[in-house]
Order: structure tokens, then C-alpha cells, then sequence
């Protein structure tokens, strides 16, 4: 985030914010171990985000407690951060970074997905077939047998699609419905 530990304000950006942004532990003595206290708040009101804070290369120095966490809207953590002073007098300048993902875009983001392989899947297997003899609407439509006699057509309606293993399937209309509709 950009703000400063001093500027507790959040943007549109962030909706996923530090109680405080840098820490100054001060001089200690090698192999002294110093913990700190930050809050991790979800100012979204109604998208559940996750964190992961990654210390990366100074894990031998640099943990946090919890180091993952999910957040509902609203919600805080406390995690706690724990340096541990190792190698000697040195100075350490640490950066690490605090990973957030939006659990509600990506599970809605899944769902779109899902629902659009569905639609694709269906168009790929199904189709509509449309009979240029047919003289009327919906199934009480009439049919123009002598035209389509003089074409070389006969009345059939199928339905079609592809089984699971991929092969074409066709059936006849009046074998698939049910005793009573197929009267009608």
C-alpha cells in the first residue's frame, strides 16, 4: 500500500489495510528476539479477501503469526510479527510482502467461468432444427406434406446431441416423450 504508518487513510485500493506500514525495532542485542503487534483490517463491506504475509528471504529472521487469514467484511486480525537479531552486530533494512486476493471476485470469477464452459458446451452439442414446410407456430404448427412429398422430404423431428464418449446421438422426438405427451 502507499500510505505512510502516519496516514491511516484508505483509497479505493485499499481494502485490505496494515494497522502500521513500517516498524523501527530500534538497537538489540544479537540474538534477541523483539515482537511486534499489527492489525490487519478489511475495510470492504462486502467482499471477503485472504492474506498471506511472505517474509521471503529473511524467514531465518522475520515471521508473522498468523501467517495466512481470511477476512470478512469488517473484520480485523491481530498478527504478530517476531524479529529475530542473528549473525552478529548488523543493520537490517527488511522489506517483506503481505499478498491479498479478493475471495469474492475470484469465486464469482469461477462461477462466470463455469456457467460460460456450460453454455459453450451446450451450443457445441445442441442445435436447433428448423423445417421450411412447417405453415404454423409452436407444436400445433401445420405441415405442408405435399410440398415437402415434391421435394423429396418426409416428416421427421429429431433431437439431437453428443453422448459423453463424443459420438452423435440422434433420437426420434415421439421415442423421448413422455406416453401422455406424445398422445397429444
Amino acid at each position: 500500500s502507499s500510505s505512510s504508518s502516519s496516514n491511516n487513510r484508505t483509497s479505493s485500493r485499499d481494502v485490505l489495510v496494515l494497522s502500521q506500514q513500517h516498524f523501527a525495532l530500534g538497537c538489540m542485542p544479537t540474538f534477541a528476539v523483539m515482537r511486534r503487534t499489527l492489525y490487519v483490517r478489511n475495510h470492504h463491506s462486502d467482499h471477503i479477501f485472504s492474506f498471506r504475509f511472505e517474509p521471503g528471504l529473511y524467514a531465518g529472521v522475520l515471521s508473522f503469526a498468523p501467517s495466512t487469514g481470511q477476512l470478512e467484511p469488517g473484520e480485523s486480525c491481530a498478527v504478530l510479527l517476531t524479529f529475530a537479531a542473528r549473525d552478529g552486530a548488523r543493520v537490517y533494512n527488511l522489506e517483506c510482502c503481505c499478498r491479498v486476493r479478493d475471495e469474492t471476485a475470484e469465486a464469482q470469477h469461477r462461477a462466470d467461468v463455469k456457467a460460460s464452459n456450460r453454455a459453450q458446451e451446450r451450443a457445441d452439442n445442441e442445435f436447433t432444427y428448423t423445417d421450411q414446410f412447417r405453415t404454423g407456430r409452436g407444436r400445433t404448427g401445420g405441415y405442408n406434406s405435399r410440398a415437402a412429398a415434391a421435394a423429396g422430404f418426409k416428416l421427421t423431428q429429431v433431437t439431437a446431441g453428443v453422448d459423453k464418449t463424443g459420438r452423435a446421438i440422434a433420437q426420434s422426438l415421439a421415442s423421448t416423450l413422455p406416453a401422455a405427451a406424445a398422445a397429444a
